[in-house]
């Protein structure tokens, strides 16, 4: 059974169950906020089962809109706005944890990968504005939010704020080249580098092999490369 299936099925009991995608949306949003809340305390264990259950939700809201025919336009802006609230909910506790700590070099990177995570957004809604699609990159929220969770439970929050404070920029960075290079070869016909970027930065696939082995890496990364929060 493939992950694409596995989640309808899902999907479609939550559906038969009464749950409405705006709803499904809300509930994600409001596990960021309660998430946010237990890591303003330190609570960091609660925060990630928090965050797993929020990613669970803002998995299943789209899903549920396909299978029961609700898709509307008003419930893309929802979502994507409901989800902007929630990174920052989430990592702006964080700022404020790490700087009551007095941990300033972790405050920086709080802030980094919030606005790294909102540039990454921005850029893809931007550039899709004239190029048909802009989901280049590994750090989409899922990545971002099941990274953290991760950091959370096995006591290594400080790694991956160094991760996301990096590659959040990274990926919007990567979107800007490639709605570049989308653009310019309506222009002209690319040159052989251009060809050569296209191609690597074709929109992710969550099956693919190299999808998976830069998850497993990154897992493994969490566990055995320590760096605490004080």
């Amino acid at each position: 059974m493939n992950m694409e299936r596995w989640k309808n099925q899902i999907a479609g009991v939550l559906s038969r169950a009464g749950l409405s995608p705006n709803v499904s949306t809300c509930c994600g949003f409001s596990l960021a906020a309660a998430a946010g809340f237990f890591v303003y305390k330190g609570w960091f264990l609660w925060a990630g089962g928090l965050l797993l259950l929020s990613g669970f939700f803002d998995l299943m809201d789209g899903a549920i809109a396909r299978l029961s025919n609700r898709v509307s336009p008003f419930g893309g802006i929802l979502d994507s706005s409901l989800d902007r609230y929630g990174d920052g909910f989430v990592l702006g506790a964080l700022l404020f944890y790490c700087l009551f700590q007095g941990n300033t070099v972790s405050a920086f990177l709080a802030i980094s990968s919030l606005w790294g995570s909102f540039m990454i957004s921005y850029v893809r809604a931007r550039a899709e504005c004239v190029i048909p699609e802009c989901r280049v990159g590994f750090w989409e929220r899922g990545e971002r939010l099941v990274a953290l969770a991760l950091g959370f439970f096995v006591g290594n929050a400080g790694l991956v704020l160094w991760v996301l404070a990096v590659g959040t920029h990274w990926t919007a960075l990567h979107r800007l080249l490639y709605a570049y290079h989308r653009l310019k070869a309506e222009e002209k016909p690319l040159g052989k580098a251009a060809v050569v970027w296209n191609l690597l930065s074709r929109p992710k696939d969550r099956t693919s092999l190299p999808y998976f082995w830069k998850a497993a890496l990154l897992s493994l990364a969490i566990f055995f490369i320590r760096a605490p929060l004080p």
